[in-house]
């Protein structure tokens, strides 16, 4: 029990903290949305904040598996850690320069497939 408390409140304080890391960062490098006419903001806007949320989630992932929380061979930590990398870079390009959502779309999906297929494959475990 204690293994998972602990891998919990390392996500929580990743999750809390971390975004105060990237926000400076953000603004620094310039990835903002300016309102205008089509927007749905009032004022300007940080974009890319989900840095932070990918981040905590391997943050807290590699936590619970190190403590003991979670068990999985290395080839399911690194293929669960390239999925939520492969995620992250979907949202950040999407952030920087704008994807269609057809692009978006099959990118999710993709990622979602080929990464199930994989843990599917590695675990031995039926699609179904």
């Amino acid at each position: 029990m204690i293994p998972v408390l602990l891998a919990a409140v390392i996500t929580l304080l990743a999750s809390v903290l971390l975004p105060f890391a990237v926000k400076p960062w953000l603004v620094k490098m310039g990835v903002v949305d300016v309102p205008s006419a089509r927007s749905s903001h009032g004022r300007t806007t940080i974009r890319g904040m989900g840095v932070a949320v990918s981040l905590a989630t391997a943050v807290g992932y590699a936590a619970a598996v190190v403590l003991g929380a979670v068990t999985v061979d290395r080839s399911v930590f690194l293929t669960v850690l390239a999925i939520i990398a492969a995620s992250a870079t979907v949202g950040w390009i999407e952030d920087l320069r704008g994807l269609s959502i057809r692009g978006r779309a099959a990118a999710q999906l993709g990622i979602g497939a080929a990464g199930s297929a994989v843990l599917v494959f590695l675990t031995g475990q039926s699609f179904w």
